[in-house]
C-alpha cells in the first residue's frame, strides 16, 4: 500500500478495502466505536505529556484574561478541566492559538488542532492569525503578540468572489475588481440575487500598492491565481526577521487579507454547479434546480433533521455536526459564511469528483483495480484539503471514515448510494 499512515489509521484503511463490509455492516462498525476516534484531549496531551498541563493553562489564562470573560476564575477553571478530560471542545479559534502559547506548542502542531477541531488550519490571510503564527513561531510570548496587534490597524475580508450579470466571476479588492475569471454562471431559480460587493475608496489601498501590478499578486485569469494570495503571504511573513519588519509587511499586505477561504469557495461553486445544473445522458442542460431542490435530492441522504441530539450515540454527534441544509448552502454562496469541511467532502461524494476539466478519467477503465481507484481518490482529496488550508484525511475521524467506506464501492452502487445507505442504517433509530 502506497498510502503511508499511522498505524491506527492503516488498520482502518485495510478494514475499508478488504473487510468486505455491507452498508449495514459498516454502520454497525461505527455505532458500536469499534474505530478509535482521535480527540481534542488525547492529541494535546500527546503535544504535551505533562502533568501540569491543567495548571499551565490556567496560569495562562489568569495572566492573559479574554476580552468580554466573566472574569471569574472558578468558570474558567471549569472550561479548561473540560477540555482537558475530554468532555468538551473550545469554541474560540482564539483559544487554541492561547492553548498553544501556553503549552509551548510549534506552528505545526498548532495548526493540526486548528484543522482537526475547527476544519481549517492557520488562516495565513487572516491579518491576526498570521501576525499570532509569527509570534509563536518565534518564541515570543502571546502578551507580546497580543498588544503588537493591538496598534496595528485591523485587517477585514478585503477580497470576495462577486458574479456579474454577464457570468463573469471577479476577485474583488478594496477599490475596484482585480481579477477577471471567466465565465462560470450560476444562477439558481426564483431567488434573490446576490448583492454586488461595493466599489470602495482608493484610500483604503496602502500606500505604493497598484492593484494593477505584479505585486499585487492578483494578476493573471482563473481562480489558481487567485489560490497564489495565501501562499504569497505566508512565504513574506515567513521572511520577515523583527518586529519592525513584520509592522511593514503586515501594513502592505492589509489589503490583501480576509477570514473568507476564497480556494474552499471555488471547489464548493464548482461541485454545486454540476448538481444545479446537471446534464442529460446527451450531453444537455437540464433545467436548473433551486438550492433547496438540490439539498433535498443530493445532500440529505437520509440525514434525521432537527436539533435535538439528546438521544445521539457520540458517532451520531459526530457525523450529524454541521450537515448542510438550505439556509447554510444559501449563506456560503452569500459568503457570509466559509466553506465547512464536511460539505466539501460530501460534495466530492455525490458528483464522484467528476472533473469539470475534461470528460476521460482513466479510474473509470475496466483494467483499474478497486485498490488503484481508492489510492487514487485518498491522494485526490487530501490534495484538495490541503490546498483548501484544511486537515488531510483522518481514518480516526468517524465521518472521514465514512467517507472513505463510500468512495471504496466497487461499482455496483454510486458512492452516494453507498452513503446514503449506512447513514440510514446508522439513524435508523433516530426519528425525523
Amino acid at each position: 500500500m502506497a498510502v503511508h499512515l499511522t498505524q491506527g489509521s492503516a488498520v482502518e484503511y485495510e478494514n475499508i478495502l478488504y473487510g468486505n463490509m455491507s452498508p449495514k455492516m459498516a454502520a454497525d462498525y461505527l455505532r458500536e466505536e469499534r474505530i478509535s476516534i482521535r480527540s481534542f484531549s488525547e492529541t494535546l496531551k500527546r503535544m504535551y505529556p505533562h502533568p501540569d498541563i491543567i495548571q499551565r493553562l490556567k496560569d495562562f489564562y489568569r495572566d492573559n484574561p479574554m476580552d468580554g470573560a466573566d472574569g471569574k476564575p472558578s468558570s474558567m477553571k471549569r472550561k479548561i478541566q473540560n477540555w482537558v478530560y475530554g468532555r468538551n471542545l473550545p469554541t474560540n479559534r482564539e483559544d487554541y492559538f492561547r492553548i498553544a502559547f501556553a503549552l509551548g506548542l510549534t506552528e505545526a502542531q498548532l495548526n493540526f488542532l486548528l484543522g482537526m477541531c475547527t476544519d481549517y488550519a492557520v488562516q495565513y490571510r487572516d491579518g491576526r492569525e498570521v501576525v499570532l503564527s509569527w509570534f509563536l513561531r518565534n518564541k515570543y510570548s502571546y502578551r507580546e503578540a497580543d498588544d503588537f496587534l493591538s496598534v496595528l490597524p485591523q485587517s477585514g475580508n478585503h477580497l470576495r468572489y462577486e458574479e456579474t450579470a454577464d457570468g463573469m466571476n471577479n476577485l474583488w479588492g478594496n477599490i475596484e475588481a482585480v481579477l477577471s475569471i471567466p465565465p462560470a454562471p450560476f444562477t439558481e431559480p426564483e431567488s434573490a440575487p446576490v448583492k454586488a460587493h461595493p466599489v470602495q475608496s482608493p484610500a483604503s489601498l496602502p500606500l505604493g500598492r497598484n492593484p494593477h501590478s505584479r505585486d499585487y499578486g492578483y494578476t493573471g485569469r482563473g481562480f489558481t491565481e487567485a489560490s497564489r494570495i495565501t501562499h504569497e503571504i505566508r512565504n513574506e511573513f515567513q521572511m520577515v526577521r523583527d518586529t519592525e519588519e513584520l509592522r511593514a509587511c503586515y501594513i502592505r499586505n492589509l489589503d490583501r487579507f480576509g477570514q473568507m477561504h476564497l480556494r474552499s469557495y471555488y471547489y464548493f461553486r464548482q461541485y454545486l454547479k454540476q448538481l444545479v445544473q446537471p446534464l442529460t445522458v446527451f450531453g444537455e442542460d437540464e433545467l436548473d434546480y433551486s438550492i433547496e431542490t438540490v439539498t433535498d435530492t443530493y445532500l440529505t441522504l437520509h440525514m434525521p433533521h432537527g436539533k435535538n441530539r439528546r438521544n445521539y450515540s457520540l458517532v451520531q454527534k459526530l457525523i450529524k455536526q454541521n450537515w448542510p441544509n438550505t439556509t447554510s448552502i444559501r449563506s456560503i454562496l452569500s459568503q457570509t459564511e466559509d466553506v465547512p469541511r464536511k460539505l466539501l467532502l460530501l460534495l466530492y461524494v455525490v458528483t464522484e469528483n467528476s472533473d469539470f476539466r475534461s470528460d476521460y478519467r482513466e479510474l473509470d477503465e475496466d483494467y483499474v483495480s478497486l485498490e488503484e481507484k481508492v489510492e487514487d481518490h485518498w491522494w485526490t482529496l487530501n490534495a484538495l484539503l490541503t490546498e483548501c488550508g484544511m486537515a488531510n484525511l483522518d481514518l480516526r475521524n468517524a465521518f472521514d471514515w465514512l467517507i472513505m467506506y463510500s468512495i471504496s464501492t466497487d461499482g455496483e452502487e454510486s458512492m452516494s448510494e453507498r452513503l446514503e445507505k449506512v447513514i440510514n442504517e446508522l439513524f435508523m433509530d433516530i426519528q425525523s
